[in-house]
């Protein structure tokens, strides 16, 4: 390979760092990685997210897909939280607790969405239990339910999707109010 004059070296190492500045500045995706905030070390409180038949978190899926709709509930606090039966059975008992909504396609000008159904059949039986709550300090609890688990529902056709969970939870006396979307595609 023959030596370039010294001119185009230069040229050539402007051009790389131009195309390299370029790459950090246009190129990377700003939610790939973010330094913890301040204050997320001690997290109390729930995820909504959309999953497949393995467990694999997404926002699209084949037509035929089983979804999973799972809510998390995440204390990585030093607090310690009691879960309980009752809370679970308040959860369900919340009116759009998991309730999927698809996208009507035949409005292109006014975009909005009908419900299509919940993963679970409603009205939720809760009967007295006697089991002891659990306590959770510095991990989480996953309530997932799978698409197909209410016989009601039928499979979920190609379109556009989102799941909601809006309920309230009490945490160290106080109640807070959660509004929880997760949207997803069925292809």
């Amino acid at each position: 390979m023959k030596n370039l004059p010294k001119y185009c070296n230069k040229k050539i190492l402007s051009a790389l760092a131009i195309c390299s500045a370029l790459f950090f500045a246009v190129g990377c995706d700003d939610d790939w990685y973010r330094p913890p905030k301040k204050g997320d070390k001690d997290k109390i409180g729930f995820d909504l997210l959309v999953l497949d038949q393995t467990g694999t978190d997404g926002s699209a899926f084949t037509e035929g897909t089983d979804i999973r709709i799972a809510v998390v509930f995440v204390n990585e606090s030093k607090k310690t939280i009691k879960w309980g039966k009752d809370d679970e059975c308040r959860l369900f008992s919340s009116q759009d607790f998991l309730l999927v909504f698809q996208l009507d396609e035949a409005n292109v000008n006014q975009p909005s969405y009908f419900p299509v159904g919940t993963p679970y059949r409603s009205p939720v039986n809760c009967p007295p239990d006697d089991a002891p709550p659990t306590y959770i300090s510095g991990s989480y609890i996953v309530v997932e339910l799978p698409w197909s688990g209410n016989p009601d529902n039928k499979p979920l056709v190609p379109g556009r999707y989102y799941a909601t969970a809006r309920f309230n939870f009490e945490i160290d006396g106080e109640q807070r109010f959660w509004d929880l979307r997760g949207d997803f595609d069925i292809y």
